[in-house]
């Protein structure tokens, strides 16, 4: 059994969507990748897992009622700042998916177009996710501040 599999059958991952990343990366290593999604917050998870799976190409099939949108990852990530995809699952966690109550009336474009209009936060969110058990009073008070600017 190869590792990557070996890691998906131990992955807790209740969400459907962070779990299909580690079945992204078993098909790197049989030599091809495709995503058929119904769901952005997979496109989102690609982008900031995108330079960990291997690949110099990865496109996402998103599919809305009858039309199929091909999103190319690998273009969301050269034209975002480098901290930024690093720090987009958070930034989805944080801001809502399907695991996690979300900001009523408050959408994702929303909250990024703030994000962008704070770039102090990028740091932030960085610092939270590298060390999530050592939160500070002051990266508690720049998170409520995004939420209040939103």
């Amino acid at each position: 059994m190869c590792i990557a599999n070996q890691l998906i059958q131990l992955c807790s991952h209740e969400e459907a969507d962070t779990r299909l990343l580690l079945h992204a990366c078993d098909e790197v290593l049989q030599g091809h990748v495709s995503i058929l999604i119904l769901d952005t917050d997979v496109i989102v998870i690609a982008t900031s897992c995108f330079d960990h799976i291997g690949v110099s190409e990865l496109f996402t099939m998103l599919c809305v009622g009858t039309n199929i949108k091909y999103v190319p990852i690998r273009e969301i990530v050269r034209s975002l700042w480098p901290t930024i995809s690093q720090v987009l699952s958070p930034f989805l966690a944080f801001t809502g998916c399907n695991t996690v109550s979300s900001f009523i009336h408050h959408s994702k474009r929303q909250f990024f177009a703030t994000w962008q209009n704070m770039p102090g936060l990028r740091e932030t969110f960085l610092q939270v996710t590298k060390q999530p058990s050592q939160v500070t009073e002051l990266q508690v008070h720049d998170l409520e501040h995004f939420v209040m600017k939103t």
